[in-house]
């Protein structure tokens, strides 16, 4: 029997095998299967603009977003594992990107319940890239859902990280 994967699996996943490998130029910039392709309107209710993609990949009970738009992937759940998920997605990141260095990890300013922790890696062919992975803090009850947003920027210029971008407008998913 397999374990199911939980949302931060998920996230992890998307991260390290598609979104980075993406601005390496190792993957097509389309989303990967097995996800579900969501209509310019469901972009709208996270308050995205209608240029992009985005995705559902769903594991049985719970949902994770895939945006992708510009120079930005976004991947996001809401759900109670979402806690402790941003160690899971560092370590999985380190491991196959050891390049990558944490370069930051703090308060969000616009948004004092979330965290906002960013690595920065150069990759082959002189590509960069920006991790940002916002996440709750420790303080926050485990018990309820939480919002989980790692984002993955191309960097033309690795000096200029990207600044902390809104969250997504809805906490929940598609029903």
């Amino acid at each position: 029997m397999t374990k199911r994967q939980t949302p931060p699996d998920i996230i992890t996943q998307l991260v390290t095998e598609f979104a980075i490998p993406v601005i390496e130029g190792l993957v097509r910039p389309e989303g990967p299967k097995p996800g579900l392709r969501l209509e310019r309107s469901d972009r709208a209710r996270f308050g995205f603009p209608e240029e992009g993609i985005m995705y559902a990949y769903n594991n049985g009970e719970e949902a994770v977003f895939l945006d992708l738009s510009g120079n930005r992937s976004q991947v996001w759940c809401y759900h109670q594992s979402a806690h402790g998920g941003e160690g899971q997605i560092e370590k999985a990141i380190l491991a196959k990107y050891p390049q990558f260095k944490r370069a930051l990890d703090e308060v969000r300013a616009d948004a004092p319940d979330v965290r906002r922790r960013v690595l920065l890696g150069d990759l082959k062919a002189g590509r960069s890239a920006q991790v940002e992975i916002n996440y709750p803090p420790t303080s926050a009850n485990k018990t309820q859902p939480a919002l989980l947003v790692v984002r993955v920027f191309a960097l033309l210029d690795p000096q200029k990280a990207q600044a902390a971008a809104p969250l997504p407008q809805t906490k929940k998913g598609l029903n």
